[in-house]
């Protein structure tokens, strides 16, 4: 049928009789697409179907849209109400999980069946034992374990999850790097060793999933007797002299906002989370030969949303 009939008929309603032309008009169909954002996710994790409806003309194709689709894992309907053409619709499958629109009904029941399909899968897990990944090197959507033994291997690691277990010996090489979206994991037995110019970047969650201690060496330039270097702790307690025993004992800073100076810190104390901390070489450097201090931060590493609250006195020094 086309858009527009003409047709001459007699309505009639209420007793009341009607001749002459009169307009159909059939709107065009409303169209619907179903997406996601990741076709596979790390487990324990979310991601986001969205729907683009379009086609059809307002005001019966006006939002906000009712939309139904198919959870094959639930084996049953979700409905979705108040719906905005692209907008998120999280889902968090616990297994493999198969999305199919069944339909979107506009505010004006404006009504489009569809049969559109998105597959979510959940990543899996990759093993090192014996010097090889099984069954192969871990992508950012799967678990890594590595199982006893030794790891040195120069590359980088991503993946969900870092898991080190079975009294592993785990070494990143200089200029590698591990990146997770969930937790770094180290059994007491295991350990795990970050060389200098490596980094552990954690992309997801506002609190620390961590669980066990690291290590994490970090080098300064080259320095002389009596120079400073201004250092912040990646792990949580951190002792201040323990990380440089032999830098004289009070020589050992903190930033006061409030006068612009650097204050004396009694080094019994801790890094704070994000604070920055002046300390001065070990007093066994040279005055007139250039050595390099060798950091090394030991504890749980910190991850997660970190505020810290700063102020400028109008020096622009912070």
């Amino acid at each position: 049928m086309d858009d527009v009939d003409q047709v001459s008929r007699i309505i009639s309603k209420t007793g009341l009789t009607a001749f002459g032309d009169f307009t159909v008009y059939n709107p065009p169909v409303m169209t619907s697409t179903l997406t996601s954002s990741a076709a596979t996710i790390c487990a324990n994790t979310s991601t986001n179907l969205q729907v683009t409806i379009g086609g059809g003309d307002s005001p019966y194709t006006v939002g906000p849209f009712t939309i139904v689709y198919y959870d094959s894992v639930l084996a049953t309907n979700v409905t979705v109400n108040s719906y905005t053409s692209g907008a998120n619709i999280p889902v968090s499958p616990t297994a493999s999980t198969t999305y199919t629109l069944q339909s979107v009904t506009s505010s004006k029941a404006c009504y489009s069946s569809a049969s559109d399909t998105k597959t979510v899968s959940i990543g899996g897990t990759s093993t090192y034992a014996s010097g090889s990944w099984t069954p192969s090197a871990p992508l950012s959507t799967s678990a890594a374990i590595i199982d006893g033994g030794t790891y040195n291997v120069a590359a980088n690691i991503d993946a969900c999850s870092l898991e080190v277990k079975n009294n592993a010996v785990v070494t990143i090489p200089s200029t590698y790097k591990v990146t997770l979206s969930g937790a770094l994991t180290v059994e007491t037995g295991s350990s795990f060793t970050l060389e200098n110019d490596t980094n552990l970047v954690q992309t997801g969650g506002t609190t620390n999933p961590n669980t066990g201690s690291i290590l994490v060496k970090r080098n300064s330039s080259s320095l002389y007797l009596l120079d400073y270097t201004l250092w912040s702790s990646p792990v949580e307690n951190q002792n201040l002299y323990n990380f440089s025993p032999n830098t004289v004992y009070d020589r050992f800073y903190v930033f006061n906002t409030a006068t612009n100076q650097y204050n004396k810190i009694d080094p019994s104390n801790n890094f704070t989370v994000a604070k920055g901390y002046l300390i001065r070489v070990p007093k066994n450097f040279s005055s007139t030969t250039s050595s390099i201090f060798n950091g090394a931060f030991t504890g749980k590493p910190n991850s997660g949303t970190i505020n810290y609250a700063i102020s400028d006195q109008s020096n622009n020094i912070f």
